[in-house]
């Protein structure tokens, strides 16, 4: 029954527009009425649509020139100029100019051109170029041109050129070109080019070109062009251009060509890397700065990556390194090289520190090598955890052990394929579970070979 009402309504309201007979302006001057009435124009004391008035009352269809002062209407009120003053309609207002002052009405509220005041509607409310102030709508609020001001509405809300202030839209936001102020969506914002300000929503926030301050959204933010500040996601964010600030999300970050900040992220990607990647898998097409993470990836490298798998396409080497120490008797690993700094993930066995044979050990080192004529000298910190009962479950009795080494070698390169070394260095053994006071400081010998 509602929705025939609210369709009944609507259809008075066009009817009001286009069904009634057009009036041909005379070239007199219009009338000016301190008090106009009318029930359904032209049934009205103003018999021309260019008549002017100061209080302007109408039943069902009011139409004049232009309102000074006060316009009241239990149905439609449409003024031809512009108003100064305040505008209450049961259903529809309509000022085809500038409006200064307050418009309030049941269904529509819409106004031509310029508005400075208030708009607050049931249904829409429409300014066409210029607005300042508040509109404030159960569905949605459109301003053409440029807006100052605040947008409240239960759907969404829309400014054609620029906008600054505040629009909150339990669906969603759209500003056209530019914008300054707070975005705040329950789905999405959109900023046609450049943003300065929040955007915050419940999924998507969208800026065509640059952005300056923060997105955050629980699914993923894209900036077309540069951000800078401080994109936050439940899932991604994407910059397509330079990214001078932080991205965080849960699934992974992208600056398009320039990151000259932070990427905090399970995956991370950057054309160039100037600043710091924190991820389970960093990527960078140049690294100027920091990678941090099990996975690091670059093709040209002049920054530092730190992890357990640092690869580099143009500056990079990966070996086969083998070698036998005093506390786990025989370990392999591969050996990732980027200039001077590498990491070794290895895997071993026989703990003879407790001589057990029927033990794991699984280990990383993070290290850097330095040249000394003919010899490298490799100097690198590690951790390496000695598995005694989780696999070999018939020693029961056994508890792991965690070693944290410290250790330095000199390698012989034999020939183009293959290197010899040896080293030495400190082990600080702790029992697992043990107190760290319980913990057992043991000197660290091992030698081996390299293979290219």
């Amino acid at each position: 029954m509602k929705n025939k009402e609210i369709a009944a309504l609507c259809l008075i309201f066009v009817l009001c527009f286009f069904l009634m007979p057009k009036e041909l302006h005379s070239g007199s001057r219009p009338k000016h009425y301190l008090l106009n009435f009318s029930i359904f124009y032209p049934l009205s004391i103003n018999q021309s649509k260019y008549d002017t008035t100061n209080i302007n009352l109408s039943l069902l269809y009011g139409r004049v020139g232009r309102v000074h002062g006060l316009d009241i209407a239990a149905g439609v009120s449409s003024v031809e100029d512009d108003i100064k003053g305040f505008q209450l309609s049961g259903l529809a207002g309509v000022c085809k100019s500038d409006f200064i002052g307050g418009q309030v009405a049941g269904l529509f509220a819409v106004t031509g051109d310029e508005f400075s005041g208030f708009q607050v509607s049931g249904v829409v409310n429409v300014s066409g170029e210029d607005f300042l102030g508040l509109q404030s709508s159960g569905l949605f609020n459109v301003a053409g041109d440029n807006f100052q001001g605040i947008q409240i509405s239960g759907l969404f809300n829309v400014v054609g050129e620029s906008f600054k202030g505040w629009q909150a839209g339990a669906f969603m936001n759209i500003g056209g070109d530019e914008f300054q102020g707070i975005q705040s969506g329950g789905v999405f914002n959109i900023v046609g080019e450049s943003c300065k300000g929040v955007q915050a929503s419940g999924i998507i926030n969208i800026t065509g070109e640059r952005f300056e301050g923060l997105q955050a959204a629980g699914i993923f933010n894209i900036t077309g062009g540069d951000c800078d500040g401080l994109q936050a996601a439940g899932i991604f964010n994407i910059a397509g251009e330079t990214l001078r600030g932080v991205q965080a999300a849960g699934v992974f970050n992208v600056a398009g060509e320039r990151l000259s900040g932070l990427q905090l992220g399970t995956f991370n990607i950057a054309g160039t890397s100037g600043g710091v990647q924190i991820g389970l898998i960093n990527v960078a097409g140049e690294l100027d700065g920091l990678q941090l993470g099990l996975v690091n990836y670059s093709q040209e490298t002049y920054g530092t990556p730190v992890g357990m798998f640092n690869i580099s396409k143009y500056d990079g080497r990966i070996r086969w390194t083998n070698w036998a120490s005093n506390i786990s008797g025989v370990n392999s690993g591969l050996k990732f090289i980027i200039k001077r700094v590498y990491s070794i993930v290895s895997m071993g066995g026989i703990n003879l520190y407790r001589d057990i044979n029927e033990s794991l050990a699984y280990s990383f080192f993070y290290g850097v090598w330095f040249p000394l004529g003919d010899l490298t000298l490799n100097t690198d910190v590690g951790y390496m955890y000695l598995d005694n009962e989780s696999l070999f479950r018939h020693l029961g009795g056994e508890v792991d052990q965690h070693v944290t080494m410290l250790r330095a070698s000199l390698s012989l390169k034999l020939s183009p394929r293959l290197s010899l070394f040896g080293g030495v260095g400190l082990g600080y053994i702790t029992d697992y579970g043990a107190p760290l006071s319980s913990s057992e400081l043991r000197p660290f010998f091992s030698a081996g070979l390299e293979i290219f």
